[in-house]
């Protein structure tokens, strides 16, 4: 009996220890501040999309780490639907996210 609950002890320990995967705390959608038409999606498996009234564009990003911390690493054709500048990255900023030209905050 006394292995046993030493067992259980040691599995609900190992279990809740399991690395978050960070990138998650990306995943989903954002829109630009005061333009809820306009926005990204992030999506899992290193893929996205821009959108606006105009239509979308696809995008591709990695996840990296630098001396400021985590951020997106983003590639793709430049994101016409927002304006004429890439994201290049994003990075969080508090709640928002940020890239050199944008700013969004998670849609509801």
């Amino acid at each position: 009996m006394g292995n046993y609950f030493i067992a259980v002890i040691a599995l609900v320990f190992l279990s809740g220890c399991g690395e978050k995967d960070p990138a998650k705390e990306f995943i989903g959608k954002w829109n630009i501040i005061g333009s809820p038409k306009k926005g990204i999606v992030i999506q899992e498996g290193g893929k996205g999309f821009a959108f606006s009234e105009k239509g979308s564009g696809n995008f591709t990003w990695r996840l990296k780490d630098d001396n400021v911390g985590i951020f997106l690493d983003v590639d793709g054709a430049y994101l016409y639907t927002l304006g004429e500048y890439n994201l290049n990255e994003l990075r969080f900023d508090e709640s928002y996210l940020k890239s050199r030209w944008y700013r969004f905050e998670r849609a509801k």
